[in-house]
């Protein structure tokens, strides 16, 4: 995590140190691949500002994968791992019962999430005074990031549902970073294509836009609030699988 960490810092830095060379350059960035700039949610023009480039850098693909990917890796090591490795059984062998250790699980992922969330941000900070950077809006890049964070503990939600459905954890990381796959292409492919833009809201993806936070300046409440169910659900399933698994099977 600490790895991941500082690779966040460094590539936010690496975004703004390009802005002035780069984004500012509205025609060059319009210019890349339809492809790309759907990836990125910039299908209508890439913005020239400075807080709307640093916001586009946020959904970078980059970005995403190391945000999710250490969800991923967190979530769905965090039963089943305890569980293959036979752990489990030393620490439930204590009075502690299996919701305060799911708890405690939960709690790991969450600071870890905030971690990188502020290295992110500390990596922007330390890229725009450096490269001396104007008129960036620190408030709706933090607003972005809630939305990230939010995607982030979305996906640490089903990853830890499916570390408590199985007991070997490469086969849990699997699974979870096929259903995170197989999300980010249907939101790529909605929005590309208009003919399935009905699938858009299957993904979770589908719920970050940081280029629209950044343009209307306000939190997207209803994609925060699928964000949260969606990470909800998968903590209150995972907590009741977890307590009702026979360990010793």
């Amino acid at each position: 995590m600490a790895l991941v960490g500082l690779g966040l810092l460094a590539f936010t830095i690496l975004i703004s140190s390009t802005f002035k060379s780069v984004g500012a350059a509205g025609d060059l960035m319009n210019a890349l691949p339809e492809a790309f700039r759907v990836v990125v949610k910039a299908q209508g023009g890439f913005p020239t500002t400075a807080t709307g480039y640093l916001a586009v850098g946020y959904r970078d693909p980059v970005f995403v994968v190391m945000i999710t990917a250490s969800m991923i890796a967190v979530a769905s090591g965090a039963l089943a791992r305890e569980i293959e490795r036979g752990t489990i059984f030393l620490i439930l062998a204590r009075p502690l019962n299996r919701y305060t250790f799911l708890l405690a699980k939960l709690t790991a992922l969450v600071v870890a999430l905030v971690a990188l969330i502020l290295m992110s941000l500390s990596g922007t900070t330390i890229g725009v005074a450096i490269n001396d950077i104007e008129s960036v809006d620190f408030a709706n890049l933090g607003l972005v990031l809630v939305n990230a964070f939010m995607v982030g503990i979305s996906v640490g939600g089903y990853s830890l549902l499916v570390s408590a459905l199985c007991s070997e954890v490469n086969r849990a990381i699997s699974l979870s970073a096929g259903f995170t796959v197989v999300f980010f292409f249907l939101d790529f492919l909605a929005t590309l294509w208009s003919s399935v833009a009905f699938l858009g809201p299957v993904s979770v993806f589908h719920y970050y836009d940081p280029l629209s936070i950044v343009e209307t300046g306000k939190l997207p409440i209803l994609d925060i609030s699928v964000l949260g169910i969606v990470a909800i659900l998968g903590f209150l399933c995972a907590g009741i699988i977890f307590q009702r698994k026979d360990l010793a099977g």
